[in-house]
């Protein structure tokens, strides 16, 4: 997983106007956080343990990231390693929230 993304953000040159703080970057953000606190969420309703909860956010968010990027590449968007890097970050935050919340009021 870890090499496709690297060859994903070697293989794409960012185009002039893909600014960090571009608009769409924050819906890859939020988008990314909501996947992953859903995803944690649905694997809580399993009763998994933290691990699992874990793995399946971060998955789960990561996995549609890389997919929408590759979409991208075939020439239906602007593929930009600048969106993985936010759907990271989004990634991140969310599965820390939802671990966090499980913590605080599970534990």
């Amino acid at each position: 997983m870890l090499a496709l993304l690297v060859l994903l953000a070697s293989s794409v040159a960012c185009a002039e106007d893909d600014r960090p703080f571009a608009p769409d970057k924050a819906l890859h953000f939020s988008v990314s956080v909501g996947l992953s606190a859903a995803a944690y969420a649905a694997a809580a309703l399993l009763h998994q343990p933290v691990e699992v909860k874990l793995a399946t956010a971060v998955g789960l968010s990561i996995f549609a990231g890389v997919a929408k990027e590759l979409y991208d590449l075939q020439g239906f968007g602007d593929p930009s390693p600048l969106d993985l890097t936010w759907d990271l970050l989004g990634t991140a935050v969310g599965a820390f929230t939802a671990w966090l919340v499980d913590w605080l009021v599970f534990s």
